[in-house]
């Protein structure tokens, strides 16, 4: 069991691992309605190669049952020869503290290269955005408000 934000219903909510409920704030307590209820979707990565960097897009939810792949794709990733990665993070609703570990295992493998690399995140939501400021890793990551911006600063 995790308690994490999610960005789309904007308040926290309880993950137990087959679905996610989140009660719509100014609405009746009790068993939400299907309008209500935010079910899980699967998290999914595309990655487009660029000449300095790797576009990675990532979207659904980064949760405990999918951060080890997103972690040991993103490692994948740098160990192939990309030391720039771009996580464009539009899309993403959801991400727990097995996530953020994904992120800083990326942005620390990348770090390390000869020349260093870097992890950017681009078109992160707002709430997602605050959970990484609240836990610190804020200051270890670039923001963008567009993936354009994020591959043209390599």
């Amino acid at each position: 069991m995790e308690v994490a934000l999610n960005a789309t219903a904007r308040c926290w909510t309880l993950s137990t691992g087959t679905a996610l409920r989140a009660t719509i704030p100014g609405t009746p307590r009790g068993v939400p309605e299907k309008s209500q209820t935010r079910w899980r979707r699967k998290m999914e990565i595309r990655v487009e190669a660029m000449k300095r960097c790797d576009l990675v897009s990532l979207s659904g939810m980064i949760d405990s049952a999918n951060a080890q792949d997103l972690e040991e794709k993103l490692l994948d990733l740098i160990e192939g020869g990309q030391k720039n990665l771009v996580l464009s993070m539009g899309e993403v609703t959801f991400i727990s503290s097995p996530g953020l570990k994904a992120l800083l295992a990326a942005q620390i493998r990348a770090r390390k290269k000869v020349p260093p690399g870097e992890v950017v995140i681009s078109e992160i939501a707002p709430n997602l955005k605050e959970v990484l400021e609240l836990v610190g890793l804020h200051h270890l990551f670039r923001f963008y408000d567009q993936d354009v911006e994020a591959v043209g600063s390599f």
